[in-house]
């Protein structure tokens, strides 16, 4: 027996996944601006690269209690 259904968890997963897109979007936008202006964007390529794992690991989890 899976801990959440199998249709539960593909909802999730593309609720995440549009929100984290969206929000990758903007962070490229300001990672543009502040590379034309001459600023650093070590931190925001970090953001964004905390947002990309932080899904893979949100649709790893899902899968994972949809199997169970």
């Amino acid at each position: 027996m899976s801990y959440i259904e199998k249709e539960i968890g593909e909802r999730l997963i593309e609720t995440m996944y549009k929100s984290v897109k969206t929000s990758i979007k903007n962070t490229d936008k300001l990672i543009e601006e502040n590379d034309i202006a001459g600023y650093n964007t070590s931190f925001l390529r970090g953001v964004k690269h905390g947002e990309i794992n932080l899904l893979k690991n949100f649709i790893r989890e899902i899968r994972e209690l949809e199997e169970e």
